[in-house]
């Protein structure tokens, strides 16, 4: 018994293709042209559905502190496994009902520890190449202070700071002059108080955005497709809203799949996952890097559910890809399964992007298309909830993420889209076709 809670159904799809008792407890619901679709109404329990309307934080965590929602999972979900986004505090009377919480607090604390970026240097920099040349200190060192400011880039025009456990480019900085760095410094006092580590590298000129996501199993590791990340566009996120994320989407070329890039990014990958392996991990982990034409930097680790798993598992096919969201369920159960066939595929065009909300404003949702197929001029094909793979015509899968009855606030998700053709030119620059999607889904999704 697998159930995935979030704030959004959408964010949870995808086990349903391998589990027949597959369940979704949500805020939201699915906001399809129809909801006479039966699969659809019967593989989720909606929150907004119930009489008494929510009013609280728009998080996993507010939500699983709502009595209402509490009685919709203990009453629907009994025994069932719960899998989150992201791990949580468990409110207590969850923990005395029958409801299963996954990952386990063990297997959170060792992801914990590869995600932060001052550990994973500590742990990796001798082991893998090109982790960009950094130094470490606490938050409480960095001064406001022109003088420290110059000893601090010692020469260099531009430097990056990161905080050690902050995720989604929330604390993150490209630094250029000293007004900036002060930015920086004032950013992460409002946000944590300058309580931890920060990361100050040297900043990688040309570097674009890429990682790979894989998966540690009792048989091994597997490693996935090369993704180009689409990171802070301007068509798609408003990076001045304190807080947005700055992630937007990624991208799969079956031609990246063949380069030196690619080779570096797996080998990387694969003693990270074995790292992971050894030390108890099990599931799924993502490694981004920075690419130039010369070298490959590792970044950073996330081990956990990534950017990259809603749309490898959208684009699975049984025959040739590796079941990524299936081995993760499989392992964190500590389900009894073997693996016939370990051959695979990465061979594949598909992409993802995210589309935010970029007024400063809250503002009202408008009247929109829905949740659903389209083809490349955003004209509905139907109500299905993945690609029609038997077609080789342009499609455009959409998944609404506004709710009628609340305003949308500022930096929050408007739709996820994805594709089955590229969107991005050579130069990382969106397509006029991809922004003219991605206009249409703006216009209509807000007023």
């Amino acid at each position: 018994k697998i159930a995935g809670v979030s704030i959004q159904p959408w964010a949870r799809i995808g086990p349903e293709q391998w589990f027949d008792n597959y369940k979704i407890a949500s805020l939201a619901g699915w906001n399809m042209h129809s909801q006479n679709v039966q699969h659809v109404n019967s593989l989720a329990y909606v929150r907004d559905q119930c009489e008494k309307p929510y009013a609280d934080e728009l998080t996993t965590q507010a939500l699983l502190q709502d009595p209402i929602f509490q009685d919709m999972i203990i009453t629907h979900l009994p025994e069932y496994h719960i899998f989150t986004y992201k791990p949580f505090v468990i409110p207590e009377r969850l923990k005395q009902s029958s409801l299963q919480f996954l990952p386990s607090n063990d297997m959170y604390a060792l992801a914990q520890k590869f995600e932060n970026k001052s550990w994973f240097r500590r742990i990796f920099a001798e082991r893998l190449c090109n982790i960009p040349p950094h130094k470490i200190y606490p938050w409480r060192e960095m001064l406001l202070d022109e003088e420290y400011f110059s000893r601090l880039c010692n020469g260099r025009s531009k430097i990056v700071l990161q905080d050690a456990a902050l995720g989604g480019g929330k604390g993150s900085f490209i630094v250029d002059s000293f007004e900036s760095f002060c930015s920086a410094i004032n950013t992460m006092q409002n946000s944590n108080g300058l309580v931890g580590e920060v990361v100050v590298s040297d900043y990688i000129a040309d570097g674009r955005d890429w990682s790979v996501q894989g998966v540690v199993t009792r048989y091994g590791v597997f490693i996935g497709p090369v993704q180009r990340q689409i990171i802070a566009d301007p068509n798609l996120s408003n990076t001045s809203i304190p807080g947005t994320e700055k992630f937007c989407g990624i991208e799969i070329l079956a031609n990246d799949q063949h380069t030196w890039q690619s080779s570096q990014l797996t080998k990387n990958a694969r003693v990270i996952g074995q790292e992971l392996y050894d030390r108890g991990y099990r599931g799924i982990f993502g490694v981004d890097s920075l690419v130039t034409d010369d070298e490959v930097y590792t970044i950073e680790v996330n081990a956990r559910i990534t950017g990259a798993t809603p749309l490898l598992t959208m684009s699975y096919n049984a025959k040739k890809h590796i079941p990524f969201y299936l081995l993760h369920i499989l392992e964190l159960t500590n389900a009894d399964y073997t693996i016939e066939d370990s051959s695979y595929s990465n061979d594949y065009n598909d992409c993802a992007l995210m589309v935010l909300h970029q007024r400063d404003i809250e503002t009202g949702v408008a009247d929109s298309p829905r949740s659903g197929l389209y083809n490349e001029k955003m004209q509905s094909i139907d109500d299905i909830m993945s690609f029609d793979r038997s077609s080789c015509a342009k499609q455009v899968f959409v998944q609404d993420y506004t709710r009628s009855e609340r305003s949308i606030a500022p930096g929050s998700r408007l739709a996820s889209i994805f594709t089955n053709f590229r969107v991005m030119d050579e130069e990382g620059v969106l397509m006029r076709e991809s922004r003219n999607i991605i206009d249409i889904i703006k216009i209509v999704r807000s007023r």
